[in-house]
């Protein structure tokens, strides 16, 4: 499962280049390897420098204290780590297309 999440992590983050936000759905994630790690630790910091907006969604506290030890959250707005994959999914689409988008 690790590898799994490493490898799709790897094929969207190349997809990035034209993504105006990243949204991070972890929480099918139990712990992250050194592998998987190394992925999100790569992923976060080149979305945050080509100006997308990114969201963490249902990380557990285990993941969210990794992510912190990391320094991933630094480059994280704290209303952007969110608990709903629908809340982080409206929050990005709002912001993308500045309007409020209805349910």
């Amino acid at each position: 499962m690790i590898f799994g999440l490493s490898k799709a992590i790897a094929r969207e983050h190349n997809a990035m280049k034209e993504a105006d936000a990243l949204v991070m759905a972890l929480s099918d994630v139990p712990l992250l390897g050194v592998t998987a790690s190394l992925v999100i630790e790569n992923a976060i910091p080149d979305a945050h420098d080509k100006g997308l907006q990114v969201y963490i969604v249902g990380a557990s506290e285990k993941i969210q204290r990794r992510l912190e030890k990391l320094g991933l959250f630094d480059l994280v707005n704290p209303e952007h780590i969110l608990s709903d994959r629908t809340e982080a999914l409206r929050q990005a689409v709002d912001l993308v297309y500045g309007k409020e988008v209805v349910a």
